[in-house]
């Protein structure tokens, strides 16, 4: 049923010595979960485990995720008494982890068949870097990512890059286990912005310059929920602020980082509500003019005429 080699120890085995464990939080998405689990597993490199997260689901939810890891080789199933958002399903799963490389994806989403196996290569190849991303899609239900070019380029994303804009999706990052930053759990929006700008820190991040995972979820602001953005960008701003004080940002890069996000706000905000004023006028029932009658002429009213008894 599911691809792979399995081991005597229940999980796959990693060419080249690296493991991957493969971290998925799951709230009541038991429908999408299986979708998730076996694009991990169709891999060009199989994962070293897949550790799903469960963040206190509905029992029916729950069951079924129960069902699908059973037959999983590797596949760990780790249930939270209590909702504790996306950060902590993650840290749990991290911490859990016997990887040495640790690559996150959510149940919602899906993985390019080559992505593992092109980070892997990078990670290899530059002792320096502390994780890889890669370019996010979207895709329609239904719908399959496309085959990785045979050389996708790759460049480094510095520090001063993740200061405009948050270019790492969750799902396209691959990291090594042995990094002292986490995502911090008391942060509902951005958390994995913060992660990244604080891993900047510890090392190099490379991003390779091809879709590596895809979602087929709406982004923020199109599901018509104003509040969601709201709390985004006031997120966005505090994390900043703790970044300084914590001594990961200077005043000056704070203060660079606050203009271009005001910036970015606005536009997010305007897109947002253009697209709820577009959705809104959709939906009126307009009724069309009555139009007024065509005015008289001389020549029409004498078709018009009765014709008169010459007799």
């Amino acid at each position: 049923m599911w691809p792979g080699e399995a081991t005597q120890s229940g999980g796959f085995e990693t060419r080249g010595g690296e493991r991957v464990s493969v971290v998925i939080p799951h709230f009541n998405d038991s429908s999408s979960l299986e979708r998730a689990v076996e694009s991990a597993l169709a891999q060009t490199v199989a994962p070293h485990e897949i550790i799903v997260v469960d963040d206190a689901s509905e029992p029916a939810h729950l069951d079924r995720a129960r069902c699908l890891l059973r037959g999983v080789p590797g596949a760990r199933l780790i249930e939270r008494p209590s909702n504790s958002g996306p950060a902590r399903c993650r840290n749990v799963g991290w911490e859990a982890a016997t990887g040495e490389l640790v690559a996150f994806l959510d149940s919602d989403d899906v993985w390019q068949r080559e992505k593992t196996e092109r980070q892997l290569q990078l990670l290899r190849e530059r002792p320096e870097l502390i994780a890889v991303s890669g370019a996010y899609g979207r895709l329609q239900t239904g719908e399959a990512m496309a085959d990785l070019p045979a050389r996708a380029a790759h460049r480094d994303v510095p520090t001063s890059h993740l200061l405009i804009r948050n270019s790492m999706a969750t799902p396209t990052v691959l990291v090594r286990a042995r990094a002292r930053s986490r995502f911090p759990e008391r942060v509902r929006f951005a958390e994995d912005h913060h992660l990244w700008l604080e891993l900047s820190r510890e090392g190099a991040i490379a991003w390779v310059e091809a879709p590596v995972a895809a979602g087929f979820k709406r982004p923020v602001g199109e599901s018509g929920l104003s509040g969601h953005v709201w709390r985004m960008l006031a997120s966005e701003f505090s994390i900043f602020e703790r970044l300084r004080r914590a001594g990961v940002l200077t005043a000056r890069q704070t203060m660079f980082a606050w203009a271009v996000l005001t910036l970015r706000g606005s536009r997010r905000l305007a897109k947002h509500y253009a697209h709820r004023a577009t959705r809104a006028i959709s939906k009126l029932r307009i009724p069309a003019p009555a139009l007024p009658p065509a005015p008289q002429t001389a020549r029409s009213a004498r078709k018009r005429a009765p014709e008169t008894d010459k007799r």
